[in-house]
């Protein structure tokens, strides 16, 4: 769910994910004398002998039923790296169904154009050709006469627009990996709004080196083979992306496995079932957003609440060392910290956890910790030696607080430089952010007035208060200045970050 939430390319398998693997024949188109149901009735002999059972061959098999006049003398399978099935009959003819161009049957210009005007259409055209060779496994379909071709529809996922705009929305890029024809690809990819969907490209008969080149160029890439995709995923990663795929069959088995995230459907393959890290059990790719909305709430919150309690534990290890080297006795006992522990770190923390965050994650967990915490920490540390050197600096006649009114001041100071670094947090205001600060504050303030002396607050003179509210108010204008130019000081720390790098 993390490495989910922070991915920013989701690699898509177009079957069964943006599409729901359901399929149907809407047009048939035969090309020689024969007549059109002897055809059809050969192509029904040729599905029924087939093992493999796939969507295309279930909406074949609605379309033109099984016909068991001609037995099967030799099948070669269709393969997601061939594009075609091999079968010969008990007519000794053989048959070719598949794609139209991995086959190699000649086409005439009328049906390049039929070919094209259906892909621009985002529909899938297969091919069934005939030959009288001898029969080998190995045989292409180049001297074979096209028998007809068969246009069939993809029905696409309803939610899949909705889904897939909710990544555009939310930083996530968009990636559609498929075996199928580029152009048809492209043309769904677009249907359901992919970003770039007209940046497509075959990789047939590229090479793994050229695929590499080529991975963050397109957005839809059509006739891919297994380690092609598994080549895709990996150098998108090379290049510092966090990679999501999700797929459903045997050929993506090599991808998933390399991603950073991966993502089956339920009715998918055994295989990619078992090797992925999450399995979508109503193989509903419209829930990826609620899991990405998780994540991203779930470790932006403890960000954000670890900020606060390594705020409270940097103070302390920071004040301890300058205690030590200066030879100052250390400020604080325990119950000093209750006020800051229990109502600015730990009940807001825990409300805070509830918020709804799906601000796209960046960085690793602890530097962007580090990066909240630190400069907080300093805070309360600046400020709680503002009061001890007006304790400590004229010697014990002549010094600004007396004991009670420095250990009042104290404790007043830290809690509240740490109540405004909470404040700080929650800003922008949200419902839930505005309750945790205000119950931190109107706590805070109930507990001092009630129960001082449990807090070890013994003083309320003129001095403390004054001496507070002035420390208070240079901090909340630093506070503002820092909030205002939060996005020049984020360019600064790059620079001297990239700076330092490269020395």
């Amino acid at each position: 769910i993390e490495m989910l939430a922070r991915t920013n390319v989701l690699c898509l398998d177009k079957t069964g994910t943006i599409t729901d693997g359901t399929m149907k024949v809407v047009d048939f188109l035969s090309f020689t004398a024969k007549r059109k149901t002897t055809i059809q009735k050969l192509l029904s002999n040729v599905i029924n002998v087939q093992k493999t059972a796939n969507a295309t061959s279930n909406a074949m098999i609605k379309e033109f039923g099984r016909n068991t006049d001609l037995a099967a003398l030799n099948i070669v399978e269709f393969s997601s790296d061939r594009k075609y099935s091999i079968t010969q009959l008990s007519n000794k003819k053989t048959y070719f169904l598949g794609a139209p161009t991995r086959i190699g049957c000649s086409l005439t210009e009328e049906q390049l154009i039929f070919m094209k005007e259906n892909q621009n259409k985002g529909l899938r055209v297969l091919a069934f050709a005939e030959s009288e060779e001898a029969f080998d496994k190995k045989m292409t379909g180049k001297k074979s006469t096209l028998l007809a071709l068969i246009v069939i529809e993809e029905h696409i996922r309803e939610d899949a627009i909705e889904t897939i705009q909710w990544f555009k929305d939310n930083g996530v890029e968009v990636k559609i990996i498929s075996g199928d024809d580029p152009s048809t690809v492209s043309k769904i990819a677009g249907r359901v709004g992919v970003r770039n969907y007209d940046k497509f490209i075959s990789l047939e008969n590229l090479s793994l080196k050229e695929v590499e080149q080529l991975a963050d160029q397109f957005t839809v890439f059509g006739r891919v083979t297994p380690e092609q995709k598994y080549t895709i995923i990996k150098t998108l990663k090379n290049k510092g992306k966090v990679v999501a795929m999700t797929g459903d069959g045997v050929n993506d088995t090599l991808a998933l496995k390399e991603a950073d995230c991966s993502i089956a459907m339920a009715d998918g393959s055994e295989v990619a079932r078992n090797i992925s890290n999450l399995v979508l059990l109503e193989s509903n790719f419209s829930s990826l957003p609620a899991v990405v909305k998780e994540g991203r709430q779930v470790i932006n919150n403890v960000q954000n609440s670890s900020s606060l309690f390594l705020m409270k534990t940097f103070f302390a290890i920071t004040l301890t060392i300058i205690t030590l080297f200066v030879r100052l006795p250390y400020p604080f006992q325990p119950s000093m910290m209750l006020l800051l522990e229990a109502f600015v770190i730990g009940l807001p923390s825990f409300i805070l956890t509830f918020e709804p965050n799906t601000k796209p994650i960046s960085g690793n967990f602890l530097p962007q910790v580090l990066k909240r915490a630190l400069p907080r920490a300093l805070m309360m540390v600046i400020n709680v030696i503002i009061v001890m050197s007006l304790f400590h600096s004229q010697g014990p006649e002549h010094n600004l607080l007396q004991p009670e009114e420095y250990q009042s001041l104290v404790i007043l100071v830290m809690t509240y430089t740490g109540f405004l670094n909470l404040a700080s947090l929650c800003w922008p205001i949200t419902l839930l952010k505005g309750v945790a600060a205000a119950l931190s504050a109107v706590l805070t303030s109930v507990a001092i007035i009630a129960l001082p002396t449990l807090f070890k607050i013994t003083s309320g003179s003129a001095v403390v208060l004054a001496t507070f509210f002035a420390i208070i108010f240079v901090t909340i204008i630093i506070i503002a200045l820092l909030k205002l130019n939060q996005k020049r000081l984020d360019r600064l720390r790059e620079k001297i970050i990239s700076l330092l790098q490269k020395g």
